[in-house]
Formats: structure tokens, C-alpha cells, sequence
């Protein structure tokens, strides 16, 4: 390689390659993560998750208790008077 050769490619790589002088200062962005404030939005999502979980857990009771063949509760409750 010739003296002439290391020229250009420093000149190049200074110019930025024939895209023009790369002279652009470093930018920082920061990403400001919001405050510790109560979130409704989430809030609500979670107290839907558990009212149909608890509503799943329900209808399970009360499909395992019906599959057993026991009394309906109008008989267990005149069985016991």
C-alpha cells in the first residue's frame, strides 16, 4: 500500500465515506420511567383476571357437587327438619 493509498482511506473514513464530513456530536436520549403513581388501568385488569378466576372456581364447586348424585339442597334441607 502507498502513502497515497493510507491518505485517502484516513481522508475517507474522516468524511465519512463520500456521505459528507462526519462531524455529528453523540446523542443521548433518557428515558424517563413514569412515577410510582396507582395505575387504575392495571388495577382493573387485575381485579377482571380474579373475578373470573373466582367465577371458574365456582362453576367447578358447583359441577363436582352436582356430579355426585346427592340430594338437590330444597331435599337435604327438609331431610334434616
Amino acid at each position: 500500500m502507498l502513502a497515497r493509498d493510507c491518505l485517502r482511506t484516513e481522508a475517507a473514513a474522516r468524511s465519512g465515506h463520500g456521505y459528507g464530513p462526519v462531524d455529528a456530536a453523540a446523542t443521548v436520549v433518557r428515558v424517563v420511567a413514569p412515577g410510582s403513581a396507582f395505575d387504575w388501568g392495571d388495577a382493573g385488569i387485575g381485579a377482571g383476571v380474579m373475578l373470573a378466576l373466582t367465577m371458574i372456581g365456582a362453576g367447578g364447586v358447583i359441577a363436582a357437587t352436582r356430579r355426585r348424585g346427592g340430594q338437590p339442597l330444597s331435599q337435604r334441607a327438609s331431610a334434616h327438619s
